[in-house]
């Protein structure tokens, strides 16, 4: 009886471990995961799914390996890109590729950002290998608590920033502008100190990047010897930090700086220079509710750079910016980016005629011209939230019939596609009390 009784529980805890071993152990919430990671020594592992990817990207991983080492050796929690928990990751180091894999240490630092289903077994080995060897540098933390305390000097500077750039976190202008207080005026014109300050992206026109600046020739001379690709990063950090103390700051003079520098950027190309700078200004007004500046320069900027393109071009300008994605090191998996969205110049002109909505404007000028917007939007791309937009727009400009009709095809092709469509409904209903 005894040997019967032994041999079934032999039974049971093996089946348990097999079935275990099968399928990765994901904790109940983020919070739980990061106390277990602590207490427990382990890295957390988080995969963050994008709602956007197709059922492929959202498999979960299969591998008998890879699943034993990542239920034995880490912390595993799985979200989705639409988490308000999750959302701050992507913020802070700028994600768009997905599934995104962030590695944490103990102390809730992280090490590593990975990305994509990889294709070989081998490849996912090689990276977890790596992680267990990062997991044993300094951690980010350390650096941000010695940092607080002053305790700094170039060196400690330069390798947080440096650490900090490998982690994806392109917001160091305010680490730069202290780090530049530690150099002799020869080393601003040293190449590598020059190149190191532009990749930490520094303000447009800030205290860095003016004094870098006083020596063209070396600016120049980065700019002729660097490859394309390690050039438009540095311009788009340089531009996005210095549009996000605009927005932060609620500085014009700022936003104003990053226009400047982004129309510079682009040379001799006047027309996309002046179109992505402009662009920049848009931005900033839209972010800090500027809404008489943005209605009075959006009302030129659409029509002249928007309106009338071409569906040809406008579906080879989508192609041309699916080719601007960096895929060097992601040889060998599959992924999703949200740059992958179906035809921008018609998203963005729906987004200008729903922003026209969102100021309340009861001008007609206004509203004619968004209309004109949403519609061509349509033209170029059918998509249900399109003809809500178009509907709302018909409505502020006295077409209630047409407004119907057009909610009703955007309530339509919602169920179709089995989204959400109850909002497009009330929306509908409002239309024809004439109360919206």
């Amino acid at each position: 009886m005894k040997n019967i009784l032994s041999a079934i529980l032999l039974f049971l805890v093996i089946e348990t471990n097999y079935c275990n071993a099968q399928t990765i152990n994901y904790e109940e919430s983020l919070i739980l995961a990061q106390e277990k990671s602590k207490s427990l020594s382990k890295i957390l592992l988080i995969r963050i799914d994008s709602e956007f990817s197709n059922e492929n990207l959202k498999k979960e991983i299969s591998n008998p390996d890879i699943i034993k080492i990542l239920n034995k050796d880490f912390i595993n929690y799985r979200g989705n890109s639409s988490e308000i928990e999750l959302s701050r990751y992507l913020r802070n180091f700028n994600i768009s590729f997905f599934p995104c894999l962030l590695y944490f240490d103990v102390k809730g630092g992280l090490i590593f950002i990975d990305f994509g289903i990889y294709n070989q077994t081998n490849e996912f080995l090689e990276t977890i290998k790596k992680v267990n060897v990062l997991n044993k540098e300094k951690s980010i933390i350390d650096y941000d608590d010695e940092y607080k305390a002053g305790k700094f000097d170039r060196y400690f500077l330069k390798n947080y920033i440096k650490k900090r750039m490998s982690l994806g976190i392109t917001s160091n202008y305010f680490l730069i502008d202290k780090y530049i207080d530690f150099l002799e005026v020869p080393e601003l014109s040293d190449y590598n100190e020059v190149l190191f300050i532009l990749k930490a992206g520094p303000l447009a026109q800030g205290k860095a990047h003016r004094l870098i600046s006083v020596n063209s020739k070396i600016i120049d001379s980065i700019y002729k010897t660097e490859p394309i690709n390690v050039l438009k990063e540095i311009d788009e950090t340089i531009i996005t930090n210095t549009m996000n103390v605009a927005v932060k700051n609620k500085s014009f003079a700022w936003a104003n700086a990053a226009s400047n520098y982004t129309r510079l950027s682009w040379g001799k190309n006047y027309v996309q220079a002046d179109l992505n700078a402009t662009s920049k200004l848009i931005s900033y007004y839209k972010a800090v509710k500027d809404t008489a500046n943005f209605l009075r320069t959006a009302s030129y900027f659409y029509d002249r750079y928007y309106l009338n393109i071409s569906k040809d071009s406008a579906d080879r300008r989508k192609i041309e910016d699916s080719k601007k994605i960096n895929t060097s090191g992601i040889k060998g998996k599959m992924f999703f980016s949200y740059s992958n969205l179906p035809q921008p110049v018609a998203y963005e002109l729906n987004n200008a005629a729903a922003y026209v909505i969102q100021t309340g404007t009861k001008n007609p000028f206004y509203i004619s011209k968004a209309l004109a917007w949403s519609k061509r939007a349509l033209e170029l791309q059918d998509v249900y939230g399109f003809y809500d937009t178009y509907a709302h727009l018909l409505y502020l400009s006295g077409y209630y019939k047409e407004s119907e009709y057009n909610q009703q095809i955007a309530i339509d092709m919602a169920k179709k596609k089995k989204l959400p469509y109850e909002f497009l409904e009330k929306q509908l209903l409002k239309i024809k009390e004439r109360t919206l």
